[in-house]
């Protein structure tokens, strides 16, 4: 049974990985394709266009970053002014400092190591042999 099991996870990991290249290149393809159709929509003066039973219109969203790279400017402006709870922190970057050996963890300041908890996540992967 495991070795059934180990066969069919190899078959899955394999089929993954080549769905994510797929998804590349069709990502790719798309990002290619909405810049002409901005630059399109834009000389028609188009807001939304509808053809085969589809939709494609104009998605504007604003997206914020500090000012010139000024993080901790842009952090202490936000927490000054009651808004602290929009200051999130990069789990994977903070993660980082807790996955070296053991004498590095524990060479990082106390207040730190008590800040934050560190667990393990574990799953099966699997890659090419050879």
């Amino acid at each position: 049974m495991l070795s059934d099991d180990a066969k069919w996870m190899i078959h899955l990991q394999g089929e993954k990985r080549d769905l994510q290249d797929r998804l590349k290149q069709v990502e790719s393809e798309i990002a290619v394709v909405e810049e002409r159709l901005l630059d399109e929509f834009s000389r028609a003066g188009l807001q939304k266009l509808t053809m085969d039973g589809h939709t494609l219109y104009l998605h504007r969203q604003a997206w914020a970053r500090p000012r010139d790279g000024e993080t901790l400017r842009a952090i202490d402006a936000l927490v000054a002014n009651g808004y602290g709870d929009f200051v999130v922190l990069g789990t994977q970057k903070v993660s980082s400092l807790f996955r070296g050996e053991p004498q590095d963890v524990e060479g990082l300041p106390p207040e730190i190591r008590e800040a934050f908890e560190v667990y393990e996540n574990v799953s099966i992967r699997a890659r090419r042999a050879g």
